[in-house]
């Protein structure tokens, strides 16, 4: 209990030390080496973590805008560099499929001090334009490297760390939120699956839990803008 206290504190005081604006602040990323048109407007996230046999994955729908003043082609991203990416799909608002020309990797770049990794950096060149202020759905699939679960946390809580004593990607950089390059914040609606016996924290309202075959399934929401971060760790 005391451990998920600590991460729970840890979480409050972050994002207690900055507004909203802060928050969008700190989201509102540079643009120099590469384009970022896009623009995060909701997150919908789902988690599964059960440390215990190599398992962190998540499925996320997250609706973007083209915030820029062309059309593009193009959607730039960066993730976890031990985030293995087993499905990409683009849709639009009438739940068109948008076919994707080619993906690749076009570097790497480290968005926080407090980081210790270099993230991906991720190129998404579409078969069609997307026009100014055009929302569409970009849903991702991934999971973590299983050499990537430790046995026990580093000494640095912003960091994405997966293991049996507590899991938590609490700092806006950690990586398993895709960063698109204009914003950190949104709406979003966030479940969490972990084995019974232990707790999780998100920065949300809780809406609801269920148990399920020996794990527990919770849900959040968040109706104002604020980054999706998650706390689990036993009780």
């Amino acid at each position: 209990m005391k451990v998920i206290q600590k991460i729970a504190w840890a979480i409050i005081l972050f994002l207690g030390s900055f507004s909203f604006t802060d928050c969008n602040r700190i989201g509102s990323l540079p643009v120099n080496e590469t384009q970022y048109d896009f623009k995060v407007k909701h997150y919908d996230q789902y988690y599964e973590i059960d440390p215990d046999i190599n398992i962190f994955k998540s499925k996320q729908k997250i609706v973007l805008i083209n915030v820029s003043k062309t059309q593009t082609d193009k959607v730039v991203f960066s993730i976890h560099p031990n985030l293995v990416i087993d499905q990409i799909l683009l849709k639009d608002t009438v739940d068109r499929q948008i076919k994707v020309k080619n993906r690749k990797l076009m570097g790497t770049r480290k968005w926080s001090d407090l980081s210790e990794n270099d993230f991906s950096i991720i190129e998404i060149q579409l078969f069609e334009n997307i026009n100014p202020n055009q929302k569409i759905t970009f849903s991702l699939d991934y999971h973590l490297r299983p050499e990537a679960i430790a046995d026990v946390p580093k000494n640095n809580i912003w960091l994405l760390t997966v293991t049996p004593k507590v899991s938590y990607a609490i700092g806006p950089f950690t990586g398993n939120n895709p960063i698109f390059g204009r914003n950190l914040a949104a709406p979003f609606e966030l479940s969490i699956k972990y084995p019974e016996g232990n707790l999780s924290c998100v920065p949300g309202q809780f809406i609801s839990s269920k148990k399920d075959s020996g794990y527990v399934i919770d849900k959040y929401s968040s109706k104002i803008s604020n980054i999706p971060t998650f706390a689990c760790a036993p009780y």
